[in-house]
């Protein structure tokens, strides 16, 4: 027994050393989120617009066209409420300056959960980069980022970045906003054909049921009207291609429960600006601005909120 338990040594030790060389590698390279949250929490306390969403805030509204706030994005792919609020709820102490609280609603926002579908496999992701407590005690990517990078990526990454000592190009710029990847159509048949695998890459569970999303979102205007923080609640740009596949029972409800924050909170704003732009030169795809459609939308935005403090 003692024979075999020091050949078995012998064959795990190594192996458990390289998975934890990797694992720590793999912490600590630079990547999308471990630079957007360090770069958020460098300007926390100057913070004056904040703005959270899934990529059609990411990629739609660039702080740097807040030509009269300090403002940071807090946007990232896919991000539902229930990330939105866990952000929120750990750093809203910090947020001393906070004037503005932008939170765009995209069409799977308050249906989706983070255990659904594409959301669920970025989950470890905001668990170990953002120290988020997301994740059961029970579930092994609570304590390794690994299975979700993939441990053949994982093992090109520590290669790459660690040993070879190559730069791993960051795309989210020091204020949040994300004007590069994502897919780039470029005619009118591409728009029609993109609209509609977009909308089955963001499909949910077709679920009408809002409740538990509403509730965090209730909690946040709640704690902003509290300290006079005003939410804009918004839905950004997008093409008539993506606009015709939309479920409009879903639109519908989305719709009128956000007018209906609006008219019972006097701290909460809600704008529609999905049809704020008819021409194609705006658009990355049907349902993503491109970096001249998030200039001139985000300058738009920051008229409004000039518009609301003289209300």
């Amino acid at each position: 027994m003692q024979k075999f338990l020091l050949k078995f040594s012998y064959f795990s030790i190594p192996l458990l050393s390289a998975y934890l060389l990797i694992e720590y590698a793999n912490r600590n390279i630079p990547n999308e989120y471990l630079t957007k949250i360090e770069n958020f929490e460098r300007s926390v306390n100057d913070i004056e617009v904040l703005v959270f969403g899934s990529s059609h805030a990411l990629r739609g509204i660039n702080p740097d066209y807040f030509t009269d706030y300090y403002s940071f994005n807090m946007g990232m792919v896919g991000q539902p409420m229930q990330i939105d609020f866990e952000i929120f709820d750990k750093y809203k102490k910090q947020l001393n300056n906070l004037k503005v609280l932008i939170i765009s609603i995209s069409h799977f926002t308050l249906s989706t959960n983070i255990s659904e579908g594409r959301i669920a496999k970025r989950v470890p992701y905001y668990q170990h980069f953002y120290k988020l407590d997301l994740l059961s005690h029970y579930n092994l990517n609570r304590y390794t980022v690994l299975p979700s990078v993939g441990f053949k990526k994982a093992t090109v990454n520590c290669i790459k970045f660690c040993v070879l000592g190559k730069k791993r190009k960051i795309e989210t710029n020091r204020y949040g906003y994300m004007g590069e990847g994502g897919l780039l159509v470029k005619d009118s048949l591409s728009f029609l054909t993109a609209a509609n695998e977009a909308a089955l890459l963001h499909k949910d569970d077709n679920s009408y049921d809002i409740k538990n999303n509403l509730i965090l979102l209730n909690r946040i205007i709640a704690w902003t009207s509290a300290r006079n923080i005003k939410v804009f609640l918004i839905e950004t740009p997008k093409t008539n291609e993506f606009q015709d596949i939309r479920d409009i029972k879903k639109t519908d409800l989305i719709d009128s429960t956000l007018f209906l924050l609006d008219s019972v909170n006097p701290n909460v704003t809600y704008q529609d600006y999905t049809e704020l732009f008819k021409y194609k030169k705006y658009f990355r795809n049907p349902d993503h601005l491109n970096d001249f459609g998030a200039k001139e939308f985000t300058l738009v935005l920051n008229s409004k909120i000039n518009e609301l403090f003289k209300e």
